[in-house]
């Protein structure tokens, strides 16, 4: 289950280099009946074809007014993927998120008695912020949840402090997995040499949110500057 395919291409490359290992992979991506793909910089922003030992599934039936009713959302979700789909032909369910994904995840697991893995995002972090009411109804995902990730130790000590503490039960079934990057990013032979107060260029490109905390890099340049330091931060974003 993954909600948020079309806003990032994390996924696209998530499961191609799953699919390496020679696992088969189904992906179901929930949208909204009139949602369409405008392709944009560092998004996915059209529709998938299916690759060697991946299918995409783009189910387009949500109405917006779903966005934040949650329980009768997942509902909606799982009563129509068992009645497209031979959910029984699975052996491991992955939600991409904790509430958005991980609920329909549990619904399909008490019906099919299939394990699922769930992943906890800032998103979810920031859902429960704002509507504590579903914090009863994330607890219960984790606690059936086979395995659970979280994609930092800063998010998951953010997630006990400002959402619940968890017992050792849970405790034991938790991982932290960084999100992966591209090969492309890996350099084999980095040059490393020692900063001068020469001009020292950094570059952001990525999405304007206050989680990237973009802010406190500019305060991180303009300390570097007044200490004699000449920088320069060129951001690029939507």
């Amino acid at each position: 289950m993954c909600s948020y395919f079309n806003t990032s291409s994390l996924y696209e490359f998530l499961f191609e280099t799953i699919s390496l290992d020679d696992m088969q992979q189904e992906v179901f991506i929930p949208m909204y009946k009139k949602q369409e793909l405008i392709q944009q910089y560092g998004t996915v922003r059209r529709y998938q074809k299916d690759k060697e030992g991946i299918k995409y599934h783009y189910l387009k039936i949500l109405h917006p007014i779903m966005r934040f009713m949650l329980h009768f959302r997942a509902l909606f979700i799982t009563r129509y993927i068992k009645k497209k789909y031979a959910i029984q032909k699975y052996d491991v369910i992955h939600a991409h998120s904790l509430l958005f994904n991980g609920s329909v995840a549990r619904n399909l697991s008490k019906k099919y008695n299939k394990p699922y893995i769930v992943a906890v995002r800032n998103t979810d972090l920031e859902v429960l912020s704002k509507l504590p009411i579903y914090k009863k109804m994330a607890r219960k995902i984790m606690k059936d949840a086979s395995e659970i990730v979280f994609i930092s130790e800063s998010l998951k000590d953010k997630f006990q402090k400002q959402i619940f503490m968890w017992d050792a039960t849970i405790e034991r079934k938790i991982s932290v997995i960084p999100n992966g990057i591209s090969d492309e990013w890996y350099i084999e032979d980095i040059q490393h040499h020692q900063f001068t107060k020469e001009k020292i260029k950094f570059i952001y490109q990525g999405t304007l949110l206050e989680r990237k905390r973009v802010e406190y890099v500019l305060s991180i340049i303009k300390k570097l500057n007044q200490d004699g330091y000449n920088c320069e931060y060129k951001i690029y974003g939507d």
